[in-house]
């Protein structure tokens, strides 16, 4: 994998999701996060796997249902860069 799909910028907030084992970054926003795959690198979170969590966001029938939902937000926590980093490359070891 090239060394620019593994960089951490220190300008970037780091999550985990201990569950899901998933590294997450967000940079200006929680909406424009990204997750990291070991074999493409950081890439955009289409499923919102870091946003959802951060929020609490819940699915459910009823618009904005489930928003602030604790369980859900307890699955995520900040990370620091190199816990960040240690978490991806034990992630690319792993294949």
């Amino acid at each position: 994998m090239p060394e620019d799909h593994v960089q951490c910028p220190e300008d970037y907030t780091y999550y985990y999701v201990e569950c899901r084992d998933i590294v997450g970054r967000t940079k200006d926003s929680v909406f424009c996060s990204e997750i990291f795959d070991a074999d493409e690198g950081w890439k955009y979170d289409s499923n919102h796997e870091i946003s959802d969590r951060i929020m609490g966001y819940q699915p459910g029938e009823d618009p904005g249902w489930g928003i602030g939902d604790r369980d859900i937000m307890a699955e995520i926590c900040k990370i620091s860069r190199d816990e960040a980093l240690q978490h991806i490359l034990r992630k690319s070891g792993n294949r």
